[in-house]
């Protein structure tokens, strides 16, 4: 049998390589982290976690507690992340870790406390990817058939569909749950897939290793760093999304605000600023910034065909930072081919979309038949989504 290829797995140092033979590599060492994702590594931690997890962690349901009761806190940031980026991202697993470096829990403990508080937390995930689809269906003109929404909310009737969701999703969480528990080993160990958030847990709890066993002039500086990008973080984010200025009836972010004035027509920094994206040039109304180029009959723009923007998301800029350039590409290229080639082919071809509330297929080029209209946004959304 030959060795299997991925373009996912990473080569297996010589130091790692040895030191899984001699039997010296162990958690939260160097070698750990400069073989990640070998596969080698993955086989070699589980077959020592067989032998000594039970010796090394031991359950502690008031642990256990704490990390669900921060948890449930937190979940409501959960909420929004995954409602902003569709990615569930919860910090309550950063605060679960301070408060056991604070209290100088062993790795083991924390993990065990951050084990709850994510669980917790992500329960709400199956919620918050589904409740919000019903009144988008039940109000938003964009999904309505001919014959009127597909979904119709009486009174009181919203409540009952939350507590079904809720219900739901607690099911789910046990159900994903126990699938994991089957797959775990395909999963983790017989062909690891790359998981950029897992290194950041690692040195997490790298530091609150280092905080149990005394080396805390390490720790603090690790600690240091982290606190430093946290405040940055915070306050960028602060300016990018919070609506600070009142304007003309509009609640605008600071950024959005400035990006409006230093704008003159349809030239300024609001043609490529706006709601926290830097994107290709899309020009302005009154001011304001269209943020997706528009499509007009008898005038070619190459922006009007594709959409290209990069938003300020601390998450996503993290995310890429643990994936590396190759990885992030391989993840990304399905973006890339859609974006820069299937959109830009429908726009151009005026292909047929089929439209809900006429119930026919309509000329992508219809859509903005006596004016202009975000062409390449109704492709990706009725077509190049769906291909997907």
């Amino acid at each position: 049998m030959g060795v299997q290829r991925s373009a996912y797995r990473q080569p297996v140092t010589p130091q790692g390589l040895k030191a899984i033979e001699d039997g010296t590599l162990t958690w939260l060492d160097d070698d750990m982290y400069n073989n990640l994702n070998t596969g080698v590594l993955e086989q070699y931690l589980e077959e020592k976690n067989l032998k000594e997890s039970f010796e090394v962690s031991h359950w502690s349901t008031p642990k256990v507690l704490l990390g669900i009761a921060i948890g449930a806190v937190f979940s409501g940031v959960t909420a929004y992340i995954g409602l902003k980026l569709g990615l569930a991202i919860s910090a309550a697993w950063y605060i679960a870790y301070l408060l056991g470096m604070a209290l100088k829990w062993s790795p083991s403990e924390v993990n065990i406390a951050t084990s709850a508080t994510t669980g917790a937390t992500h329960a709400s995930t199956g919620f918050i990817f589904t409740f919000p689809a019903i009144f988008l269906l039940a109000s938003d003109p964009q999904y309505e058939l001919a014959s009127g929404p597909l979904i119709t909310l009486g009174e009181g009737e919203a409540l009952r569909l939350a507590f079904i969701g809720i219900v739901a999703s607690m099911f789910a969480g046990f159900l994903g749950v126990m699938y994991f528990i089957i797959f775990r080993r395909v999963w983790l160990v017989e062909d690891p897939l790359p998981l950029p958030g897992f290194e950041a847990t690692l040195k997490m709890l790298d530091i609150a290793s280092d905080v149990n066993t005394g080396a805390v002039k390490h720790a603090r500086d690790s600690l240091k760093t982290i606190g430093i990008w946290t405040g940055v973080t915070m306050i960028g984010l602060f300016l990018i999304e919070y609506p600070l200025i009142w304007v003309n009836n509009r609640k605008l972010a600071l950024l959005d605000w400035i990006a409006e004035t230093l704008s003159i027509g349809d030239f300024g920094l609001a043609s490529i600023y706006s709601h926290g994206k830097l994107h290709q040039p899309s020009g302005t109304e009154d001011g304001v910034s269209l943020g997706v180029t528009q499509w007009t009959e008898g005038t070619w723009n190459p922006f009007a065909y594709t959409y290209i923007g990069l938003a300020f998301t601390p998450s996503m800029f993290a995310i890429g930072w643990f994936m590396k350039l190759r990885v992030a590409l391989l993840v990304n290229m399905g973006t890339l081919v859609g974006w820069l080639i299937l959109v830009p082919l429908a726009v151009f071809l005026n292909v047929p979309i089929y439209d809900a509330k006429a119930q026919a297929n309509i000329p992508l080029h219809d859509f903005a038949a006596g004016g202009a209209a975000t062409l390449q946004m109704i492709a990706f959304a009725k077509t190049i989504r769906t291909v997907a």
